[in-house]
C-alpha cells in the first residue's frame, strides 16, 4: 500500500499492513508429514488437559450440591430420591 493509496476499509490511518500476500505465496515451503502429526498431537494433549482441569474444577462442586440437596429435600418433604424397585410400596 503506497502512501497515496487511500486505506482500505477496516485499516487504521497510518498503518502499515506490509507487502501484498502475492509476493509471499512464493515463499511457500513444504511442509513433513510428521510435523502435521506433531501439531495435532499437541492440540489434542491441550483439548485434554483443559477437560480433565474442568472436571478436577466442577466435578467436587457438583458431588457435594448432589450430596447436600438429599437432606433439604428430605426436610422439606420432598420425593426424595427413588427406592428401588423391588421395594416399592
Amino acid at each position: 500500500m503506497s502512501p497515496s493509496d487511500p486505506p482500505a476499509e477496516g485499516d487504521a490511518p497510518g498503518e502499515d499492513v506490509g507487502p501484498p500476500l502475492d509476493e509471499l505465496t512464493a515463499f511457500e515451503v513444504e511442509v513433513d508429514d510428521n510435523f502435521v502429526d506433531q501439531v495435532g498431537r499437541r492440540i489434542q494433549r491441550r483439548i485434554l488437559t483443559g477437560d480433565l482441569l474442568r472436571l478436577a474444577w466442577t466435578g467436587p462442586a457438583v458431588a457435594v450440591l448432589e450430596l447436600l440437596r438429599v437432606p433439604f429435600e428430605w426436610l422439606a418433604g420432598g420425593p426424595g430420591p427413588p427406592s428401588p424397585p423391588d421395594q416399592e410400596s
